[in-house]
Formats: C-alpha cells, sequence, structure tokens
C-alpha cells in the first residue's frame, strides 16, 4: 500500500469546466484562464484535465533506414545533438524506443526536416525528412474528459482545478 500525506491545500478551492464543439477554441481560452488565475496572489496553482500538448512527431520509416544503412540510433543522435531540450514525447517501434527534446532551435518546421542525418559513399545528403514524417501532433492523452447534457452529443471538457496557496482565503 501506498500512504501519502494531504492537507486541506492539496484540495481545489474551485473547478472550472470548458465545454464546447471547437477544442481549438476551448484550449486556447483554458491557458488563458490558467496564466490569469495563476497571476492572482494566493492562487499556488491550476491543473488542467482534458488539454492537449502540442508537440512535434518525428516517425522514422525503417524501410528506408535499412535500405540507406543508417540506424535509428544515428537519427536519435543527430537530433539530440543538434541541442533540443523540451519534451516532444516518446519514439516508439518495435526495434528501438526513445524519449525526444527540442530547445526551439528550429523555428519552423521545415527547418527540423532539413536537418543533416548523413552522407551516403556517393556524397549525397540524407536529411531527417528522406528517412521520417515530421510533423506537428498531439501528444496522446491520458485523461479524457466529456460532457452531455440531457443525454445528446458528448463534447470534450477541459477542466481548470484552482488550488490555494497556504495561509490565504
Amino acid at each position: 500500500p501506498k500512504i501519502e500525506a494531504s492537507s486541506i491545500n492539496d484540495l481545489p478551492i474551485a473547478s472550472i469546466a470548458l465545454c464546447g464543439k471547437n477544442r481549438e477554441k476551448q484550449e486556447l481560452l483554458a491557458e488563458k484562464l490558467k496564466r490569469k488565475f495563476e497571476r492572482v496572489q494566493g492562487i499556488r496553482r491550476v491543473d488542467t484535465i482534458g488539454l492537449r500538448r502540442e508537440i512535434v512527431h518525428v516517425l522514422l520509416h525503417p524501410d528506408k533506414l535499412r535500405i540507406l544503412g543508417i540506424p535509428a540510433t544515428l537519427v536519435r543522435q543527430q537530433i539530440i545533438e543538434h541541442g533540443f531540450d523540451a519534451p516532444w514525447g516518446t519514439f516508439e517501434n518495435k526495434q528501438l524506443t526513445f524519449s525526444l527534446k527540442m530547445t526551439g532551435k528550429y523555428d519552423s518546421l521545415d527547418k527540423l526536416k532539413n536537418l543533416l542525418i548523413g552522407r551516403l559513399p556517393g556524397g549525397h545528403l540524407i536529411r531527417l525528412h528522406d528517412v521520417a514524417e515530421v510533423r506537428m501532433g498531439y501528444l496522446r492523452e491520458r485523461i479524457r474528459s466529456v460532457l452531455s447534457l440531457k443525454g445528446g452529443k458528448y463534447f470534450p471538457v477541459m477542466v481548470l482545478n484552482i488550488l490555494k496557496s497556504p495561509g490565504y482565503d
């Protein structure tokens, strides 16, 4: 068994649920509200449920890697050596799994796609887009919240749980 100490300060003082048909607008509003609440004196933090985190997906093409004789670990090494620092998520394939990170060194997806991975004996340059699909996407959801009013269609819900700092009412 796992025993954890908790206090009244670990419970939200308010929960706000945002529901609607346009998920992108909901997420923008949730982020805006979260930033505003976090600036209020006495608010310790604002936890969110249902928000998707945008990430870069790098989907390696194992057949192309094999034909070119490039190991997936080399692709990983090139990405890491070029100074990436923020979470990208996890690459999974039957032979290899690794986590990717990025700092924003590349200000566009096209620059990242053109990352040099290696050279063929004839001098031909192999870039990331030659061996992988690189695209923006969302981190896989761990928790999904939905709401249905009066037995109707389900809509995604984003919840903001507001926690106060100790000593504030």
